[in-house]
């Protein structure tokens, strides 16, 4: 939520949706205060605030929130969405997917979950995703081997993953795409982000995406995306 309230008191504009991940119940507190004192939106009492709280999140809620989003405001204000779930179906993702490419004026959602892992590519792409991992939360080994791996050639990445290759160990290449991703956030300017930076992104979740299958190649997967992220 701390990232959220500094770039808002930046730029005092919401981005249109966001996915926060954490203690589901701590966050929605944060939220609802961060909404009240910063943006001026009422959280109780007020028919366009929305929450939403679901052990599973399927087709059936996502048409539910589809055809609210495109009722009328009944105030001026922003209109918010906030959903609290651990379990989303990829069917509910992809029609989350066609709200967030085009929203409606003034509406924003929130996802807060306890995990971002289960959450597809492209609509982890049309969002502000706030991870529980920081940059100050890194372990120092991690974010010195993301930073060095940015600056290295392309052709000279791979050797720097050779143990953890001959170990297959995919933990260990989860921890390195966590740090990539957080460290890469934090190189480029957000606020300007451009298509080339959101396929770097895509690709780091997707591959991270498939460690967590029952049997990946982590060489195949480290080989990749030693490839595609760009040299910075």
């Amino acid at each position: 939520m701390d990232s959220i309230i500094d770039i808002y008191k930046n730029s005092k504009n919401l981005h249109h949706a966001y996915l926060v991940e954490g203690d589901k119940s701590d966050l929605f507190v944060k939220l609802c205060d961060f909404l009240e004192k910063q943006v001026g939106v009422k959280t109780k009492g007020n028919p366009d605030f929305w929450h939403g709280e679901f052990d599973g999140f399927g087709i059936d809620q996502a048409r539910m929130i589809q055809e609210m989003h495109l009722n009328k405001a009944f105030s001026d204000t922003e209109k918010i969405f906030v959903i609290s779930t651990d379990f989303i179906t990829h069917e509910a993702q992809n029609s989350l997917l066609k709200i967030f490419e085009e929203p409606t004026p003034k509406t924003h959602f929130f996802i807060l979950t306890s995990s971002s892992e289960v959450y597809l590519p492209t609509l982890k792409s049309r969002m502000v995703v706030i991870s529980r991992k920081t940059v100050g939360d890194l372990e120092s080994g991690d974010r010195k081997t993301a930073e060095e791996f940015l600056k290295t050639s392309q052709a000279k990445r791979i050797s720097m993953f050779v143990e953890v290759i001959e170990e297959k160990n995919k933990q260990k290449a989860i921890e390195f795409l966590n740090a990539l991703e957080v460290v890469f956030r934090e190189k480029v300017n957000m606020k300007k982000i451009s298509p080339e930076h959101i396929l770097v992104f895509e690709q780091i979740i997707k591959c991270r995406s498939y460690l967590n299958d029952r049997s990946p190649s982590v060489k195949m997967l480290l080989e990749h995306i030693c490839l595609f992220v760009p040299v910075l």
